[in-house]
């Protein structure tokens, strides 16, 4: 074939591509241009090619990594080994449907092996944390096992050891322990248990433990271990049988005890039978004690109602006695131990001891804060008569009236903090309920000064306002509402301006204090903020003294009780002024002077016994006389009286400035005046 010629023209606007052909015969040219165009796309094919397969591999590797990073975060064992797998396959997958058929091949062994990689690290990590597990999971087996150790027996521990291996002999298996580990495991663990188990053991029954190890229990326990513990079991065994020893003899004692003390006061304790033949106390010293104490009991009952004195008498006549047998022996003590309790019970509590000993003392009311007045007051008469009546038999030397309880009770309604009209009841009530022995029994309460003067006013017909107003004045005083004189100095100088009228009255400086302190709470009562150095004081503070003395006023305006002036009518008497006097309370100066008048006016009347009413309102019955002869006229207008006890004067005569005591009769003794019965006989 000729030379294919391509023709050109003769002015050429540019100049293309021109295949250049080296074959000069026409079938050489075309197929070699075929060649090249199969070159360049072959070419253009495999670029392409490589960029697909480039980003395929960037996605594997993006991908991937995504994979692993979270897994990476997962510590748990299955869910790696499980799910890894799956999400491999997912991805592979995904990448692969979005590549070219020819390309999937070469795409899937680079994935592949990326993936391979990634795989082995992520099983390799999951057999980690499975061993870890393993051996976290034997851990907590084996505390827990330790924990509970204590209290169990060897069968319990031995199915724990068993139950413990199994899992160790499964760790080996997946290699999360050799085998010279399991070894130790085993052994550690039960020598924890049973060395928990021994050591709790001690604390409960050290004698078992002891026998226990010598018999080759606890087997786990090393050598060293168990002598130690071994030492200590025998040494605890011994301090727990003498503890034991001591507790019995402690139980034995206490109870033997109550049976003791019961059967002393003639009763009988509860359980008596049965302590007494409990094969434990009968090596107690007190078994003996108690036998014999029961036995007396029942031979001589009348013993616990004994006074002290018949006590100690009957102990002498034991004490001469043969003694027989070994009751015999203890019946002596036994009877002293009578004494014993009996000198204590009436020393510190002697209404509680007679209600033990089944005396006949009346019953208080169950609240005694919140019972009936009037029931209140027959038990303090009837609790008075009693305890009086404990005294007259010989019981006791001095009356008490109530047991420890009831004075607790009764004492928390006379408090100074308690409402003062709430305490002038009280005060009432115990003044009204014990009479004459009314001080005797707020000494037993240990009431404060100031509620014992005023119940002592109450008892002698005071005035329930001015006891109120010493229980306000002592709340204002301890409220510090109130402005006292800066010193006792100002009171004490009013006091003593009249101690003379009371001086001879039973208490002396105890007396003084009583009265200045409740003379102190009657003017604070009152003070309103005055001035406590001003010039009212001296007249006010008198005031408060006399009313601390029993000083009131009658529906009529006038004073009775306190200090106040008698003797003071010129007609009749020759003291050119009234004399201050302590008057007995409820009586005006002006009854004394109108009975005391009429007196002097009896001397000279024609008929009857001017002396008469003189001798009958003595306290001896004897008449009064002055230098061994009868009183005259004159003599009785120049008497002075000095108080001495609640109505109750000694007389004087007074002349001159000098005064001398008036005689009962040619006793020798002085004149005591009843005030109170002298008025009553002249105004009749």
């Amino acid at each position: 074939m000729a030379d294919l010629i391509v023709p050109t023209a003769p002015i050429s606007g540019g100049r293309a591509a021109q295949v250049r052909v080296s074959n000069e015969s026409a079938g050489g040219a075309v197929a070699e241009f075929g060649q090249s165009l199969f070159n360049n796309g072959m070419k253009i094919r495999n670029e392409q090619d490589a960029r697909e397969l480039s980003q395929a591999q960037i996605d594997m590797q993006m991908q991937l990594g995504q994979l692993r990073q979270e897994f990476d975060n997962i510590s748990d064992p299955t869910v790696l080994n499980r799910d890894f797998p799956t999400r491999i396959q997912e991805i592979r997958a995904n990448l692969m449907g979005n590549l070219t058929e020819r390309l999937q091949p070469r795409a899937g062994m680079a994935f592949d092996e990326l993936a391979n990689r990634h795989t082995l690290a992520i099983g390799a990590r999951a057999t980690d944390l499975h061993q870890s597990t393993m051996r976290a999971n034997l851990e907590a087996a084996r505390r827990t096992a330790v924990a509970n150790a204590a209290g169990t027996d060897e069968a319990t521990r031995t199915t724990s050891t068993t139950n413990f291996s199994e899992s160790v002999v499964d760790a080996v298996t997946t290699g999360a322990l050799t085998p010279e580990q399991a070894g130790d495991e085993i052994a550690s663990f039960t020598s924890q248990q049973d060395l928990t188990a021994a050591n709790a053991r001690l604390v409960d029954d050290p004698a078992g433990l002891a026998e226990a190890l010598g018999n080759g229990e606890y087997a786990g326990i090393t050598g060293p271990q168990r002598s130690a513990l071994q030492a200590r079991a025998s040494t605890a065994a011994e301090k727990a049988a003498t503890q034991a020893a001591r507790e019995v003899d402690a139980i034995a004692k206490n109870q033997l005890s109550l049976v003791i003390t019961a059967a002393n006061q003639g009763r009988i304790a509860q359980s008596e039978e049965d302590i007494l033949n409990t094969p434990e106390f009968r090596d107690n010293p007190k078994f003996g004690e108690a036998l014999a104490a029961v036995q007396l009991r029942d031979e001589r009952p009348e013993m616990a109602q004994m006074t002290p004195a018949q006590l100690r008498a009957a102990i002498a006549e034991e004490s001469q006695r043969t003694v027989a047998n070994g009751y015999d022996n203890n019946r002596l003590a036994a009877m002293q131990s009578i004494l014993k309790e009996a000198e204590k019970g009436w020393r510190d509590d002697p209404i509680a001891r007679a209600q033990a000993v089944g005396l006949p003392a009346p019953a208080a009311p169950e609240d005694l804060a919140n019972a009936d007045p009037q029931a209140l007051i027959e038990f303090f008469s009837k609790r008075a008569t009693f305890a009086n009546g404990l005294v007259e038999d010989g019981y006791t030397d001095t009356p008490v009236f109530f047991t420890a309880a009831e004075r607790d009770q009764i004492t928390a309604m006379t408090t100074p903090d308690q409402d003062p009209a709430a305490r002038v009841e009280a005060a009432a009530l115990l003044s009204t309920g014990f009479g004459d022995n009314a001080h005797q029994a707020l000494a037993n309460l240990g009431a404060d000064p100031v509620f014992t003067h005023m119940a002592g006013q109450l008892a002698g017909g005071g005035n329930p306002a001015i006891a109120e107003a010493a229980f306000k004045g002592q709340q204002a005083i301890a409220a510090g509402t109130v402005d006292l004189p800066s010193s006792a100095e100002a009171r004490t100088l009013v006091y003593d301006r009249y101690a003379n009228l009371f001086q001879d009255i039973s208490g002396g400086e105890q007396l003084k204090s009583v009265l200045l302190e409740t003379a102190t709470a009657i003017w604070a009562s009152t003070a309103n903020g005055q001035d406590a150095e001003g010039d009212t004081f001296e007249t006010d503070f008198k005031k408060a003294l006399s009313a601390a003395l029993g000083a009131s006023i009658n529906a009529r305006g006038q004073q009775t009780g306190g200090i106040q002036e008698i003797g003071n009518d010129p007609a009749w008497t020759l003291f050119a002024k009234g004399v201050d006097t302590l008057m007995p309370i409820g009586m005006t100066a002006g009854e004394f002077n109108e009975a005391w008048g009429k007196s002097v006016d009896a001397f000279g009347a024609d008929d009857g016994d001017p002396i008469a009413v003189w001798r009958d309102a003595s306290l001896t019955g004897d008449a009064p006389t002055f230098a061994g002869r009868d009183l005259t006229a004159e003599d009785v207008s120049n008497l002075h009286f000095r108080a001495v006890g609640d109505g109750v004067y000694q007389v004087f005569y007074s002349a001159g400035g000098n005064t001398w005591p008036i005689e009962a009769g040619g006793t020798g003794e002085p004149y005591w005046l009843d005030m109170r019965a002298f008025v009553e006989a002249m105004q009749q």
